[in-house]
């Protein structure tokens, strides 16, 4: 049976769960607790409908061959996979493992897979300016494994503050993404580059 993430639900959950704090570190807490929250903040994604195909479909990227980026899409795959029983904006959610390589397949396997979000591994930070650009090209919401590549590059990442989660937002890149967050959810994140 698939679990529906309503508006209701997911301001209950993120109300209750998320601390929003200006100090926030590296993630220090389960994959599967990790990709949770990060699934509701993508419920939160007004404009994911309309970017989805027949499901929502988000996609670990990593490095093969670097044991810390092979460590992360193991771990954040089965986090997700754990999320694979809900539905998001009444559609499927899907995650798949993607290998980043220099000559660019993972690129058409964006297309082919219809993906819809990324999550960024470590191991990946020479690469984060491209992987920036095509995401901002395609319209494919960015999230980071690291603080670093959230207010560098990528638009959501889920960090540990005092044993709490954080969700940090770079806005200006979430916009040029076509992510348009609710107002619930941008009331309980760290927000960056957000034009005053």
């Amino acid at each position: 049976m698939r679990l529906h993430f309503t508006a209701a639900t997911l301001a209950v959950f993120v109300l209750t769960l998320i601390s929003a704090r200006p100090a926030y570190g590296e993630p220090q807490m389960s994959s599967q607790r990790q990709a949770a929250i990060l699934g509701r903040v993508l419920a939160y994604d007004r404009g994911m409908k309309e970017r989805a195909g027949d499901s929502v479909v988000v996609a670990v990227l990593y490095r093969m061959g670097n044991p810390g980026s092979e460590t992360c899409s193991n771990q954040m795959f089965e986090g997700f996979r754990s999320v694979e029983r809900f539905v998001l904006h009444g559609l499927p959610f899907k995650v798949i493992r993607l290998t980043y390589d220099a000559g660019g397949v993972w690129r058409d396997t964006l297309r082919s897979d219809g993906v819809d979000a990324m999550y960024v591994c470590d191991g990946l930070d020479e690469e984060l300016d491209t992987i920036a650009s095509t995401a901002r090209q395609r319209k494919i919401t960015t999230m980071g494994a690291r603080e670093e590549f959230v207010t560098r590059a990528l638009a959501i990442g889920v960090f540990a503050s005092d044993d709490k989660p954080v969700i940090l937002i770079n806005y200006a890149v979430s916009q040029e993404q076509g992510a348009v967050f609710g107002s619930e959810l941008m009331r309980v994140a760290t927000v960056i580059n957000h034009p005053h």
